[in-house]
Formats: structure tokens, sequence, C-alpha cells
């Protein structure tokens, strides 16, 4: 015989569920693997950073797996071990911060376009870092544009970069100078970054001795079009002399 649903629901009871919740960052679902955890790690790390994902206090640790201050050092020294959790000077208590930074490598990675890499290998590294640079220039022009960017707009950054070969600190520097000029847009940015590419200007200090020492313009000499007096007899000069002799 089948149960039937109460559709009473004790209030008290729906309270403390609806308290009692946990957070964490979904990202650290998605993608624990590449962090190099397995399942039971997973859920062992989001029991400690339940109560706090900044901050991990051994006390809170004891608590949730109702155990000694002892066990609680065993089950975080994994961590602290993968760099996930950093011991602070007060004592008992973790900075997670290795957490999200594992995190925002592969958010960067994410952004870049070079995703064949093999990890482990000297090109990982060099992509690896290519990223995190990366990500810092979103991060810079979400903050000066004061808004999240488009995923057009995330596409022409790149476009920038790999196929026009702008070097990230002069992509900056446009950034910068668009800012300053009140026409922080991405079409006055690219316009910037074309006039550097034509002039054939591939680095911030080839950009500064431009700026120095720009190359004139030069003007095209008009020619003039009135005719000489001397240029009109001497090409009349011939016709006196056969007048003359006749």
């Amino acid at each position: 015989m089948n149960k039937k649903k109460s559709k009473i629901i004790n209030s008290a009871f729906a309270q403390e569920i609806l308290t009692d919740l946990h957070t964490f960052p979904a990202m650290l679902l998605r993608e624990y693997q590449q962090l190099g955890l397995n399942e039971q790690e997973l859920v062992i790390l989001l029991r400690i950073i339940g109560h706090n994902c900044q901050i991990i206090n051994i006390n809170d640790v004891c608590e949730e797996f109702c155990c000694s201050k002892f066990e609680a050092q065993e089950i975080i020294t994994p961590f602290i071990e993968k760099e996930f959790l950093f011991a602070l000077e007060s004592e008992g208590k973790y900075d997670a911060c290795g957490i999200f930074d594992e995190l925002y490598d592969n958010w960067c990675f994410h952004k870049s376009s070079d995703k064949t890499v093999i990890k482990g290998t000297k090109k990982d590294v060099a992509a690896k870092e290519h990223a995190r640079e990366l990500g810092h220039l979103y991060v810079r022009f979400e903050k000066e544009l004061g808004r999240l960017l488009s995923p057009i707009e995330n596409e022409k950054i790149s476009h920038w970069l790999e196929k026009d070969a702008m070097p990230i600190e002069l992509v900056e520097e446009a950034l910068r100078r668009a800012v300053l000029q009140g026409k922080a847009t991405f079409a006055y940015i690219d316009k910037i970054l074309l006039n550097w590419k034509r002039a054939n200007l591939h680095s911030l200090e080839a950009v500064q001795q431009y700026d120095s020492h720009p190359i004139p313009q030069t003007k095209a000499v008009k020619k003039n079009t009135k005719t000489d007096p001397d240029q009109q007899n001497d090409k009349y000069s011939g016709l006196y002399e056969k007048i003359l002799k006749a």
C-alpha cells in the first residue's frame, strides 16, 4: 500500500531546511576533475568550504565532520598539499585562495582560443600564462567600461591578439588612451590599434618613440601651371628667326 504524501509542511522544518544552505562556486562542481580531484575529495572539499568559502576554521571542520582537531587536520592536509588551502598566522585558520586561483586559471583558459595543449608540458605552462594574462585583460576592460563584456567583444579582443598579432601591452595602452579621451568604445580602440599596425608599431616602446618623434607626412608639391615668361620666349624664338629671314 502506497503511503500518501502529506501536503502539510511544517513551517519550522521548512525554515530550518532553507536556512541550512552551503554556498560554493558552481564552477567547482563542473571542473573538479581538471583540478585533480575525485568525487570523494570534491564532497569533502565542499563540506570544508561550506561555512566560509574564504577562511577555513579548523573548529568548523571539527563540527562538520564530528571529529577531533587532529582528525580534522588529517582531513584538510591533502588540500594543503594541493595548495588549495594555505595556513594563516592565526592558529587553526586557513585561506582557501588556492582554490579560486585554480578556478581563475581555468576561467582564463576557457577565454583563450588555444585549448589544444597537453597538460604538464612546457606548452601548457606557456598557454596557462597567456590565458592568465588574457583573463587580466578581460577584467581590466570590464573595470574600465564599468560593465561585463559581451561574447562579441570577447571575440574582438581575441582577434586583436591572435589575428592582428597585437601584444597585450598595446591593447591595454589603446584602452587607456581611449578612456583618457572619453571615447572608451571598441570602435575607437580598434581605430587606435589599426593606426599602430599601419605604422608597423608592435611594442609599447615603439609607440612611445613614435609619439615623441612622429614621422612627418610629406606634402605633395603643387606644380605651377602658369607658364614661365622665359619659356614662352624660348618657345617662339625659332619662329621669330624664320620671320626675320623671310
